[in-house]
């Protein structure tokens, strides 16, 4: 169900594109959003909460530090 909405802003983006409307960009970046976000979860969904828990825990601690590193490794 998911899928096929985002398929549809997906089309409806890229259609509003080509025909040079100004919020076209915008249905595209939330098509690619939410089925990143939701393909990202998938994986998620049979946890425990104290597994979530601990899986949100090092993602705060680790995703900065990370971020961090690549900005520098890249710039």
């Amino acid at each position: 169900m998911i899928l096929s909405r985002t398929m549809i802003l997906l089309v409806l983006g890229s259609a509003s594109a080509m025909t040079n409307f100004g919020g076209a960009g915008i249905l595209n970046f939330y098509a690619l959003h939410v089925l990143l976000s939701f393909s990202l979860s998938l994986p998620l969904l049979g946890l425990r909460g104290r597994t979530l828990t601990i899986i949100a825990v090092v993602l705060a601690v680790v995703t900065p530090q990370l971020a961090f590193g690549l900005r520098a490794l890249l710039t």
